[in-house]
């Protein structure tokens, strides 16, 4: 699905294509509260980076944060940072998508971004739930969400497909859950 998306101001607009076009994610870490100025993340969609075509790409500033800042608690060097880009409006600050040159043909959008209509989610992954803060309510969209409390050891959309056979799962430990037990889950 083609997804049209812009900033707040409008300096920045952009087209992308995406395989799963509704939020699939909040994240609830420090950095993705920080950077989106709330409870979480925006949900984000898994797009193909190699469709994305941006308008007004001279506005856009990139951010790349210190490895460990989403832990709260641990520091690391100024020079030690995650592979993960994100792309913002320098004029109005809108957090736009996530690219990691580590997975090229890749890129997070945050669903705030989209101004094309999105399908209602069939269920969510909640991640990073170990540094939610009390007063930020988690709203589950269906009994069939899935949850960690830090980041899964397999990529969310890889863990999220043994979600609507399996019902409601609460994973709370990212150990908890294994290549192996997905592919299980799915047969």
């Amino acid at each position: 699905m083609e997804l049209r998306g812009s900033c707040h101001c409008k300096a920045i607009t952009f087209t992308v294509t995406s395989w799963t076009p509704y939020p699939f994610m909040m994240c609830y870490c420090t950095l993705c509260r920080k950077v989106q100025g709330g409870g979480g993340t925006g949900n984000n969609l898994l797009a193909d980076w190699r469709t994305m075509h941006v308008s007004g790409a001279s506005h856009l500033q990139v951010y790349a944060a210190r490895k460990n800042d989403t832990v709260a608690g641990k520091e690391a060097a100024d020079e030690e940072r995650s592979g993960n880009r994100r792309h913002f409006c320098r004029h109005c600050g809108s957090h736009l998508f996530i690219h990691n040159k580590n997975y090229p043909n890749n890129t997070y959008v945050y669903a705030s971004a989209i101004d094309t209509e999105l399908p209602k989610p069939p269920a969510m992954e909640h991640i990073m739930l170990d540094f939610k803060p009390s007063w930020v309510p988690l709203a589950l969209a269906s009994e069939n969400d899935t949850e960690f409390g830090e980041y899964p050891s397999v990529g969310t959309e890889l863990a999220s497909a043994p979600r609507v056979r399996c019902g409601r799962v609460q994973l709370r430990s990212a150990s908890t859950i294994t290549v192996l037990q997905v592919i299980k889950a799915i047969l």
